[in-house]
C-alpha cells in the first residue's frame, strides 16, 4: 500500500525528532519526498559555504562490525561456507532491526526507507520486454550481475540455520541489500576503513558538482556534512554518487542522467585483412 503524504510527513516528522533526541543536528535541512519512492534533502534557509549542515552521532550510524557481532551476524561467520560480503553483514544488521518493529532503535528511520525498489526504477525488476530494451549493454550486464551477487550471497546464508530461524526469505534479503546498495558511505573510523548506513544523509540526491562534502569525524563521533559554496532556501542538497556513466547509475540506483560525460559506448567494426577478418573494438566518450 503507498504511503500518503500526510502518513509520511509523519514519519518525517518521528525521523527528526528521533535524531534530534539522541543528539544529531541539521537546524537547516528538510527532508521532502517527490515520488512514492523518491526523497530528497533541502535547504530550508540560507546556508554559508563551509557551515556545517549535518551531523549524526556514530550511535544513530549501523556499520558492518554491527552485522558481523550481532546473533545472526554471529552465526554467520561461524557457519557460512566461503566468504560473505560486508554489503551482506549490513543487509543482516537491516533485517534484524526490521523484525524487531517499533522496539528498534532504528523504526523511525525504516519508517521513511524504500519499501519497494521495483518503484524505484531497479532494471533487475523490469519485465523481458523492458530489458530487451537495453540488451548486449553493459548496463544489462551490470544488472545481471547485482541479482546473481544477491542471489549467491543469499544461497550461502540461507544454510545457516540461525537465518532460517528467522524467517527470511530471498525477496527479504533483496530488499536489505537494495537498501545497502544505495545507500552507504564509505569512511575511515579511528584510522579504519568502514561501510556505514546514515539516516538522513542517506536521503541526499546526485550531482556530480554537488555543493557537500562528508566525512566520519573522530572528534565529533559522528557523521558530518558541510557545504562548499553559498546555497540559497530550496536548494537541493546533493552528494555524488561517484563519476558514473548511466550504465552503472541505472542498475546500482535506478536513474540515468540525461546529460552525462562519463557515458561510454562501444562499437566493434570489422576489418578486413588479407587473411580475412577480424574485430576491432572502438571506445567513444
Amino acid at each position: 500500500m503507498a504511503v500518503t503524504d500526510n502518513d509520511f510527513a509523519k514519519r518525517v516528522d518521528e525521523l527528526i525528532s528521533w535524531l534530534r533526541k539522541n543528539g544529531a543536528k541539521f537546524p537547516k535541512v528538510t527532508l521532502s519526498r517527490y515520488a512514492d519512492e523518491g526523497r530528497d534533502l533541502r535547504a530550508s534557509e540560507p546556508i554559508k559555504a563551509d557551515e556545517e549542515i549535518l551531523y549524526i552521532p556514530r550511535k544513530c550510524i549501523i556499520e558492518v562490525q554491527q552485522g558481523k557481532e550481532c546473533k545472526i551476524g554471529r552465526a554467520v561467520k561461524a557457519e557460512a561456507k566461503g566468504w560473505v560480503s560486508g554489503h551482506t553483514y549490513l543487509a543482516i544488521r537491516m533485517l534484524t532491526e526490521r523484525d524487531l518493529g517499533d522496539k528498534s532503535f532504528f523504526a523511525p528511520w525504516f519508517g521513511v526507507l524504500p519499501s519497494n525498489y521495483q518503484k524505484q526504477g531497479m532494471p533487475q525488476y523490469w519485465t523481458d520486454e523492458q530489458k530487451a530494451e537495453i540488451a548486449y549493454t553493459k548496463t544489462l550486464a551490470k544488472t545481471n550481475a547485482v541479482v546473481a551477487a544477491i542471489k549467491e550471497m543469499w544461497e550461502r546464508i540461507s544454510q545457516v540455520k540461525a537465518v532460517q530461524q528467522a524467517g527470511w526469505t530471498l525477496e527479504d534479503f533483496a530488499w536489505a541489500r537494495y537498501t545497502v546498495l544505495t545507500r552507504t558511505f564509505g569512511v575511515e573510523i579511528g584510522k579504519r576503513e568502514a561501510t556505514v548506513m546514515v539516516p538522513l544523509a542517506d536521503m541526499a540526491n546526485h550531482e556530480f558538482d554537488r555543493p557537500s562534502r562528508w566525512k566520519y569525524d573522530d572528534k565529533k563521533s559522528g557523521f558530518v556534512v558541510k557545504v562548499v559554496r553559498d546555497l540559497e532556501t530550496g536548494v537541493n542538497l546533493t552528494d555524488t554518487y561517484g563519476s558514473k556513466g548511466n550504465d552503472s547509475f541505472l542498475p546500482f540506483y535506478g536513474f540515468c542522467l540525461e546529460r552525462n560525460e562519463f557515458n561510454q559506448g562501444r562499437f566493434v567494426l570489422p576489418v578486413s585483412h588479407i587473411n580475412g577478418s577480424t574485430c576491432r573494438s572502438i571506445d567513444c566518450h
